[in-house]
């Protein structure tokens, strides 16, 4: 998160970046009260996990959850690859890569 703050501090403005961190940070607080929230990752993938997602503020928060406890796992900005990173699977389409000309 301090990383993430500082590059939008540099790339915007202090003001951007405090907002942006305060928006993930109610996301995630939020998973507290309601885990199923998210989107299941074996939902969209033929994938064994229990990974979910949710996306805010131009970025997917990558957690867990069981009965007592949510822990979220990794933050991605919206042009990373999560699903590369994680599984080694490409969760991205022809005109994703297009649009963010990659």
């Amino acid at each position: 998160m301090l990383s993430l703050k500082e590059d939008l501090t540099e790339r915007f403005d202090e003001n951007v970046a405090g907002k942006a961190i305060t928006s993930l940070v109610s996301a995630m607080d939020s998973l507290g009260l309601f885990p199923e929230k998210g989107v299941s990752i074996s939902s969209i993938y033929s994938l064994e996990t229990d990974y979910c997602y949710l996306f805010s503020t131009h970025n997917y928060i990558v957690y867990r959850f069981d009965e007592t406890t949510v822990t979220i796992l990794q933050l991605f900005d919206e042009r990373q690859d999560f699903m590369k990173t994680l599984f080694g699977l490409s969760g991205r389409t022809q005109e994703s890569i297009d649009y963010w000309d990659e």
